[in-house]
Parts: C-alpha cells; sequence; structure tokens
C-alpha cells in the first residue's frame, strides 16, 4: 500500500524506514492511539511483535520523529494544492 511513496525526509538524516514509521503509526492507531506518544509508547510495548514482520532496526522511533516525518509527508501531499494559490 504505501511502498510507491516517495519520502520527503532529508536522506542524510534518517535513520527510520518511512513504511515502517508508517505500517508503526497505522496499527498503533487502529489500536486506540490517539497521540505521537501514545504511538511511541505501543510500539514500544509492541516491539517484539512488530519485529515479526518490520525489521525496525533503529528500534522504534521517538515521537518527535513521528511528528517530523508525518509532517514532511502531509507538506509533500498537499504541495501541489498549495501551489494552485
Amino acid at each position: 500500500m504505501w511502498v510507491g511513496v516517495r519520502d520527503p525526509r532529508q536522506a542524510t538524516k534518517v535513520e527510520h524506514d518511512l513504511v515502517e514509521l508508517l505500517v508503526v503509526s497505522a496499527s498503533a492507531v487502529l489500536s486506540g492511539a490517539d497521540t505521537f506518544i501514545e504511538i511511541e509508547a505501543w510500539a514500544k510495548e509492541k516491539l517484539d511483535w512488530l519485529r515479526q514482520y518490520l525489521k525496525l532496526e533503529q528500534g522504534i522511533p521517538s515521537h518527535d520523529t513521528y511528528i517530523a516525518s508525518m509532517t514532511a509527508l502531509v507538506w509533500l501531499l498537499h504541495r501541489p494544492l498549495m501551489a494552485e494559490f
């Protein structure tokens, strides 16, 4: 589903795979997480389970990483709309 998503983050600063961030975020939200802090906490609690499906080579991202990554992704998706203004 997210394999074709272009990663808008600066390549030299990327530690966590974007698809993994999206999968963890979606899983956490579907499990009841409402904030980035809750996503991080859920992921840390479910780390062993998540590693059955994802590499998570750098572990679980911080809530700040989720915020920055999602902000960059939203900006990328909305940039064409903003150009119209």
